[in-house]
Parts: structure tokens; sequence; C-alpha cells
């Protein structure tokens, strides 16, 4: 069986669980959802993510940012108002973090150039169009400014896209593998 994650997301998000790659963080990334794209993007997969400022954490003079690593093929990105986005291969870093990147795959970088203020809000609708739509575990870092003004950064786990599939064997392929062996040990027993 391959996992599709917008099913799995979809569930978790309707009975209000969280989703898989939940983490903790100054900024908070979660994927939201993965759903099949339609219109122009039509084959393609939506990943919707959102993304949760601590109480008293800002984005002030520096501005603040996250990259998501290893994101992989990117059809478009569409942040929320207010928001850029960038694509690069080395993905934007704190220094001083190592996160899991893949010099070969594409990163996405949000960034918000202006003053937020976190109270705890959640920013929604950060999207991005992916020819995949399966979950892997994968990574995000994050730079903002505490209630006191100093610089903080992290690196936690988020779900992005993967090219395949998680793959376990159906219920099915166990029964037929037990009927074999049970019809195997049964067919030795008649020959003794």
């Amino acid at each position: 069986m391959v996992r599709k994650s917008g099913s799995a997301v979809a569930i978790a998000i309707a009975l209000g669980a969280a989703t898989p790659f939940e983490a903790t963080a100054g900024l908070l990334v979660q994927l939201v959802s993965v759903s099949p794209a339609s219109g122009a993007f039509l084959g393609d997969y939506f990943w919707s993510y959102s993304l949760t400022i601590d109480n008293g954490d800002t984005c002030s003079y520096i501005g603040c940012y996250f990259t998501i690593y290893d994101f992989g093929n990117t059809v478009t990105v569409e942040p929320p108002t207010g928001w850029t986005d960038s694509l690069q291969n080395s993905g934007v870093t704190p220094s001083g973090l190592s996160p899991t990147d893949n010099s070969t795959i594409r990163n996405v970088t949000f960034t918000y150039p202006g003053t937020l203020s976190g109270t705890g809000q959640t920013i929604p609708d950060f999207n991005i169009v992916s020819p995949y739509g399966n979950v892997a575990s994968g990574q995000f870092s994050w730079l903002d400014q505490n209630g006191a003004g100093a610089l903080q950064d992290g690196t936690a786990d988020v779900g992005i896209p993967s090219p395949t599939g998680t793959s376990a064997p159906e219920p099915g392929t166990f029964a037929l593998l037990g009927l074999g062996l049970a019809g195997l040990a049964a067919s030795r027993r008649r020959k003794q």
C-alpha cells in the first residue's frame, strides 16, 4: 500500500489532531494539508502550511523567515500577503545551525520583511504546488526575535513531498502468504 498523505492529513485535521511532523519552535511551521491540485495544476498537489508565532516573539528590524529544506520540484509558490518567497538549492539558514539539506534538492524560504508581534497567532496559506503527493519527514529552520529583542533560531521537523510513497504490504498480501505457507505445509504432510 502506498500511503497518500492528503487523506491522512485531512483525517488528522478533522479529528483535531496535529500532523505527524509537528514541532515546537519560536516559529512553528505545520503541514496543514496535501490535496490534489486542479485547473492549470491538474495532476500536481497543493501543499498548505501554517506558521504560528510564539507569544512575545517578533519580526522587527531584520524581519523573520523560515526555510523548508529539500522540498523538491516546485511548480509554484504562493505566500500569504506581505510575505515573500525564494527558491534555492542551498537553503537560507541561520548561522550555527546544520539542518539536513541536500544541495541538489530545492528549498523554499518564506520571509516577512516588516514587523509582526507574536500573540500565538497562526498565519495560514503558505502554499506550494508540487508534482508529489506523498509525505516524508523533512526539516525547517527559522529566525525571529524573542520578547527582549534578541535573535533566536532553530531547526525542527516538518512534512515535505517525497517522489515515492512509504510502501507497506496490504493485509491481503499477508493472507495470501499465509495460505501459500499452509498449502505448502499440507502438501509436505501428504507426501510423508
